[in-house]
């Protein structure tokens, strides 16, 4: 889903302008990027049963856990991934900077400074979401009585979402 999202993503951003060199030096970074996730996932199926050194092979249960039964987890993991996928156009805005500074060209933030911008706002509003949705489901499913109580998952998305808020906070006082 991530790599598909991220391909999209690219497409999108290369829609207009494929005679730009400095677009298509971003869009190649992140077609690169998505280009390693996507042959990860075609390597080594992440839905393969699991192989222990005993040579036993353990299944999952038929059908959903009961606890993922609620409405929030239906937007949750898609609003997460997308938010996810949206850091990816600014990591690469940032490493096609990176790549004309050290041609000795100038570098191309300054130019592409309201495009970053934006894809960190629409990808903050996503994690912003994913980490909401997260904690209700969390809240109404275990009755935790908070909102996160440590699991790794929220946590995750919650510390991406501090990087990414970081980043914002960041350019936009660039």
């Amino acid at each position: 889903l991530w790599a598909t999202l991220v391909a999209v993503l690219t497409a999108w951003l290369l829609r207009r302008s494929v005679t730009d060199r400095d677009d298509l030096l971003v869009g190649s970074i992140a077609a690169g990027v998505t280009t390693v996730f996507a042959v990860m996932s075609a390597l080594r199926s992440p839905f393969q049963p699991l192989h222990f050194e005993a040579g036993r092979q353990v299944f999952g249960p038929s059908g959903l856990n009961p606890l993922l039964l609620n409405p929030y987890m239906g937007i949750h993991p898609p609003i997460t991934f997308l938010g996810y996928a949206l850091t990816v156009i600014p990591f690469a805005i940032g490493v096609a900077h990176f790549v004309q500074t050290l041609r000795g060209k100038p570098g191309l933030f300054e130019r592409w400074l309201p495009r970053t911008m934006g894809w960190l706002r629409l990808s903050w509003i996503m994690l912003t979401g994913a980490v909401a949705l997260g904690a209700l489901w969390s809240y109404n499913t275990l009755g935790w009585g908070g909102l996160w109580a440590w699991d790794p998952v929220e946590t995750g998305v919650l510390v991406s979402w501090f990087v990414v808020t970081a980043t914002v906070h960041a350019v936009a006082n660039f």
